[in-house]
């Protein structure tokens, strides 16, 4: 993301509101149980609507569409794929309708369902196409941004960032933790948002799972190491089944207040609520936000930047004598080269873990083999090896492989003052924010 780029989306110096959840209000309105809550969006369209007026009305500045789940491939767990193109064109038409230009809308988009390969049974290039014919309709539409929320898998959040990037779409993402900090695909906070640094959004950052004072800490981390602006949407604290119904444990002034202590201390740039919040939410959480002076507090992450690779982060000093490599010749999906010598792939992750090395230099301008064999390489290779990588090479083609498939955010090397047109092309398509030395 470029530096000014958050500021141009969202002029002026202000923190911004998000509404809250959509699926508990819906069920409140007639949604049945077992039905998805985009069904509304085409069966009681004037409910949606009011939803989100409320929201507004409640002082939100920002809504969101009713399409969490209106991918293809959520859909067809529920035989609705072929109401994709209504679900998400009206569902985007009735949020601008209630805007009327005087808030934001962004377009929601959640998960597939499917877990994604080397891991999963679902392609990156299938959920790619999947989220690009979601994020087409709602452009047709009239959007211009979608919020990327409730994402466990790094790389079906990527997934999802090219397509609405392919589509001209600004992008803020979410990832969603487990108990334990991480995501399901191992990814920490640090690593959560240099990912996202790397994908170049408008702002990243967590939403969903639990409530504001289990987020707190894990957002507050984000906020020590990077300078994009971060985006909290926790849910009304943890929820409990009391007979047949979910409720959360937290008041919406006890909500309030916890996103009082996330304000003061990560320094958000957007807030808002998930799941068990509603509009009387986003009205308490508006006056606790025009009750702080001096909003939005300045961010003081990112002094040292921050490399990644699928679940390990590394401070880049600029200095190579300060961190501990390895230079790797890399000849196809097989076979390496290092220090003269042929290795494989499981000799290279056992020599990794031996010696401790923090960043793999991967040089591509010896690679014999097709460019499109670049993507089995660099997934299996991050399967073993959690840390970043840094590459160089010529080949535009076989860099592109390593650019669009690579989890987390790299480095790339460059032989020559000036970065070739075609390589950079393939980085500003694929990671805006690699870090060049």
């Amino acid at each position: 993301m470029k530096e000014n780029d958050f500021k141009i989306f969202f002029p002026g110096a202000h923190l911004y509101l998000l509404d809250g959840g959509m699926g508990s209000l819906l069920q409140n309105k007639g949604l049945l149980p077992g039905k998805p809550p985009e069904t509304m969006t085409l069966e009681s369209p004037l409910i949606v609507e009011e939803i989100h007026c409320k929201y507004i009305e409640a002082g939100a500045d920002i809504i969101e569409t009713n399409t969490f789940g209106g991918n293809r491939a959520a859909l067809a767990r529920y035989g609705l794929e072929d109401q994709i193109e209504n679900i998400n064109s009206i569902g985007t038409e009735l949020a601008l309708k209630a805007a009327a230009s005087h808030v934001k809308v962004a377009g929601s988009l959640g998960p597939t369902g499917h877990l994604l390969a080397p891991l999963g049974d679902l392609d990156q290039d299938q959920a790619e196409e999947i989220f690009f014919e979601q994020c087409q309709i709602m452009k047709n539409a009239g959007l211009e941004l979608v919020n990327i929320e409730t994402m466990n898998d790094l790389r079906e959040l990527k997934a999802a960032v090219l397509a609405a990037k392919s589509c001209n779409l600004q992008v803020m993402a979410e990832a969603t933790t487990m108990e334990n900090g991480y995501t399901l695909s191992g990814a920490s906070p640090e690593v959560i948002i240099a990912t996202l640094e790397g994908l170049g959004v408008l702002a990243g950052g967590l939403n969903c799972g639990f409530g504001p004072s289990e987020l707190k800490p894990l957002l507050t981390r984000m906020s020590k190491v990077t300078s994009l602006p971060l985006v909290i949407q926790p849910n009304a604290g943890l929820p409990q089944v009391v007979g047949e119904d979910t409720v959360y444990s937290l008041s919406e002034q006890n909500f309030a207040e916890q996103m009082r202590e996330i304000i003061q201390d990560a320094h958000p740039s957007i807030v808002g609520g998930c799941c068990g919040t509603n509009p009387e939410y986003t009205k308490a959480l508006r006056k606790i936000i025009d009750s702080i002076p001096n909003l939005p507090f300045p961010q003081t992450g990112g002094v040292k930047t921050l490399i990644a690779g699928r679940g390990r982060e590394v401070r880049w000093t600029g200095n190579w004598d300060e961190h501990l490599f390895l230079n790797v010749k890399a000849f196809n999906g097989k076979t390496m080269c290092l220090n003269e010598t042929t290795i494989d792939l499981f000799s290279l992750t056992e020599l990794v873990k031996k010696e401790k090395v923090e960043i793999i230099r991967l040089d591509f301008d010896a690679w014999e083999d097709r460019s499109s064999e670049v993507k089995e390489f660099i997934q299996e290779l991050q399967l073993y090896f959690t840390g970043p990588l840094s590459v160089k090479g010529k080949n535009p083609e076989v860099l592109s492989g390593f650019f669009r498939y690579y989890l987390g955010k790299p480095l790339y090397e460059k032989t020559d003052a000036q970065i070739p047109v075609e390589i950079q092309k393939c980085i500003d398509k694929y990671l805006p924010g690699t870090v060049i030395c």
